[in-house]
């Protein structure tokens, strides 16, 4: 299904068998429209180019472009055809390395919330582990409970592999526990196609779980890492896993994967690899108290910019990390557009760095030459069409490096139609689904 000037068709040319093979590869034009929209060559109306000829050719592809017959639809959300990830060897588009948990997904009253010792739409109570414990095991409890893979990788993950539609196109490392909630995140990672890599970590440890008490579609949320954080080096430098980190376009790391040293070391392994092998990671500022009070954290993300080519945040987490690096605040002449456009500087050369500003418009910052900063305005919603806001800037990272990942050569700020899609697709249909 494809756009075509104000209307989607249906092109449907007769493929045969050894289209699968070897010698094709995705065509990145644009798809000609016969009903007078749009001139553009013929070739271009077949998702497949034959490397061989290098063009259309009737004995490989089927029918003449004239001979097919679009079928008109009302306009839904477009489709990505199957394509090539960027990367030397990659054959798989994103990969996200973090901490993986069961979210507990609730409604709840407002009274409920707070006597769980929360503030609703507050994402960092002031609780032990055993009070967030005890906020998870009251969401557990509750007969309407919703349970599905969450954690800020995982939801970028699972956001790309529904955009992009191909089974193993996107995969998850992390470590989770060996018991029931285990069981069923690999069982609902390999329903959607997601590749799980995932370390089972015996000894009683159980797998992570994130309470969500969702209020008039905001969120209050209390999480336990459980085994996630026993995520070990030796798992991760396996020779499967070293395959499938070298094999990605994009591994996406997780800001959570840095709360310890240990986790620390681990990370900076995995992106190095990944870097040698030419892929490219993403990182993110999550979250502001991580980057406040956690020196483990703020010291590993430093030493990763130079070598990420995105980095993702929220305006919260982009003044924590402005005020980490001794920027001017926003009292002495800072402004979010400046402090996007010195992270920005600080990546690889033309790294991106992308923030969201919840229902504000989202800023882009890229090098000077490449379009400096920019703005693009977010889809105005009707409370009445949210369900909650949980996950919904790891949707924008999801849309973000799924488009990022194709080869299509670069990626500029005429790409962020994706992410603004993904966003508003995730909320939309979020109810306690994540994609």
């Amino acid at each position: 299904v494809v756009k075509v000037g104000c209307h989607e068709a249906d092109f449907r040319p007769t493929l045969q068998s050894h289209c699968d093979g070897p010698n094709w590869k995705p065509s990145t034009l644009d798809l000609c429209c016969h009903h007078g929209c749009h001139t553009l060559p013929r070739r271009a109306c077949h998702q497949c180019v034959c490397k061989a000829c290098e063009g259309f050719s009737p004995a490989c592809c089927g029918p003449e472009p004239d001979q097919l017959e679009p079928k008109l639809r009302s306009p839904r959300r477009p489709r990505m055809p199957a394509r090539a990830y960027r990367g030397a060897r990659a054959n798989r588009a994103l990969l996200g390395y973090g901490n993986p948990v069961m979210d507990a997904t609730v409604s709840a009253t407002k009274a409920e919330i707070e006597s769980l010792g929360l503030t609703v739409g507050v994402d960092a109570p002031p609780l032990d582990d055993e009070g967030r414990s005890k906020v998870i095991a009251h969401c557990l409890a509750r007969p309407d409970v919703v349970l599905t893979p969450g954690g800020a990788a995982l939801n970028s993950v699972r956001v790309a592999q529904a955009l992009l539609r191909t089974a193993g196109a996107t995969a998850f490392l992390g470590a989770v526990g060996e018991d029931e909630s285990g069981d069923q995140m690999w069982r609902q990672l390999a329903e959607v196609g997601v590749v799980a890599a995932l370390e089972r970590i015996g000894g009683g440890e159980a797998t992570g779980h994130c309470a969500v008490l969702v209020h008039e579609s905001h969120r209050s949320l209390a999480g336990v890492p459980g085994a996630a954080r026993l995520l070990s080096s030796d798992f991760c430098a396996a020779a499967e896993q070293v395959e499938l980190l070298e094999s990605t376009s994009i591994v996406a790391i997780d800001g959570f994967a840095l709360a310890s040293p240990a986790r620390s070391e681990t990370t900076k392994s995995v992106a190095t690899r990944v870097v040698a092998a030419g892929g490219r990671i993403a990182v993110n500022l999550q979250s502001a108290n991580l980057l406040r009070f956690n020196k483990a954290a703020r010291e590993t993300l430093c030493e990763l910019l130079p070598l990420a080519s995105f980095a993702f945040g929220n305006g919260d987490e982009l003044e924590a990390f402005a005020e980490l690096r001794g920027w001017p605040a926003a009292e002495d002449g800072g402004s979010p557009d400046a402090w996007a456009a010195r992270l920005a500087a600080d990546l690889a050369p033309g790294g991106i760095a992308a923030i969201t500003a919840g229902a504000q418009a989202a800023l882009l910052a890229c090098s000077p030459d490449a379009g400096g900063v920019s703005q693009h305005p977010v889809a105005a919603l009707k409370k009445s069409e949210l369900g909650d806001t949980n996950g919904c800037g790891d949707a924008f990272e999801g849309g973000f490096l799924a488009a990022a990942s194709i080869e299509h050569g670069s990626f500029g700020p005429q790409d962020c139609e994706l992410t603004r899609l993904a966003t508003t697709t995730h909320i939309h249909t979020h109810t306690h689904t994540h994609t």
